[in-house]
């Protein structure tokens, strides 16, 4: 039978489609990150910025209409509603992020404006604008050097045409899952669509399948450019894709359900814990097919040479006895 049978008699010739996919999920990234930047102000939660946040019980709910109106008319800068339940707890409460210093007079105006709602302040929390800065500063070291560690270790492991596959995909990655997510919060309100700590978690966990994810990609092309010497690298990739299709999408939905049931049974900062990760399953399935892979190909020409005068080279009988017959 043909090595071509992973999916019955058919493979699917991913690469005829790269094109293609390549361009419509970068203009999606354009998309997320001019989200991100056009509602950068509130993208960024207070971990990041600095800030108050209060925890606000109330047997009347406010909207956040309300509650921004009434910041507005003292003074007290802007304000960012989340409606949270938090773990164990069993009604709903208001996180609310002020601006540094302004928690408690935001919660002073808005329990004299409505004083038939019930309002109970159930936490403060302060962070000052430099440990929000600091914050945010080894956010980015961190997601860069992971980045290029994993550039470097691809690199030393395969080939630089490997690493550098990997390295566009991830960043493609978590592109994509900040962006998406930010818009999803702003104009939908899946989550909150703010960028806190906890999210650095969630986008790290994300670059951590998705790198996993191609490398199994990548494993099996360099074993079937072993295993089939007279095969194009063309021919070569579709079928490694092919043959590791199944144990992506099994692996991959696995992780999904997890990931939704928390989002859907999940509080406060869990939920958008999952959100993010949610995303970053299938921006990584996804890229690992169609970014990491095309990548990988089109730095290489199409020619599997070019592939293998940077790696050791395997010896086959064949090569040995044209050799000798040489002599």
């Amino acid at each position: 039978p043909s090595r071509f049978s992973s999916l019955g008699d058919k493979t699917i010739p991913f690469l005829n489609y790269a094109k293609r996919a390549f361009a419509a999920s970068w203009v999606i990234v354009i998309l997320g990150v001019g989200g991100f930047i056009y509602h950068f102000d509130s993208a960024f939660g207070i971990d990041f910025r600095g800030g108050d946040e209060i925890s606000v019980s109330y047997t009347e709910r406010l909207n956040p209409a309300q509650i921004e109106e009434v910041a507005q008319s003292q003074n007290l800068g802007e304000v960012i509603t989340i409606y949270q339940t938090p773990l164990g707890a069993a009604s709903e409460i208001i996180s609310i992020q002020t601006e540094v210093e302004q928690g408690e007079a935001v919660f002073n105006a808005l329990a004299t404006a409505y004083p038939q709602n019930g309002l109970e302040l159930q936490g403060a929390t302060q962070i000052g604008s430099s440990v929000g800065a600091e914050v945010q500063s080894s956010a980015l070291w961190s997601m860069g050097i992971a980045l290029l560690c994993i550039l470097f270790y691809i690199a030393v492991r395969f080939e630089f045409g490997y690493g550098l596959g990997a390295l566009v995909a991830t960043v493609h990655d978590v592109l994509m899952t900040i962006g998406i997510f930010v818009l999803l919060g702003e104009f939908l309100g899946w989550g909150s669509g703010q960028f806190t700590a906890p999210m650095i978690a969630a986008v790290l966990m994300t670059v951590g399948y998705s790198i996993n994810d191609t490398i199994v990609v990548f494993d099996r092309i360099r074993e079937e450019l072993e295993l089939n010497p007279g095969m194009n690298l063309k021919k070569v990739i579709h079928l490694s894709i092919n043959r590791v299709l199944s144990r992506t999408i099994l692996t991959s939905l696995t992780t999904l359900f997890a990931s939704l049931a928390l989002y859907l049974f999940g509080a406060g900062v869990i939920v958008d814990f999952a959100l993010v990760f949610l995303l970053g399953i299938i921006t990584g399935t996804f890229s690992s097919i169609f970014i990491a892979s095309p990548v990988f190909y089109w730095y290489h020409k199409g020619d599997r040479k070019h592939v293998e005068k940077g790696e050791i080279l395997p010896s086959y009988d064949w090569t040995a006895e044209n050799k000798s017959g040489n002599n």
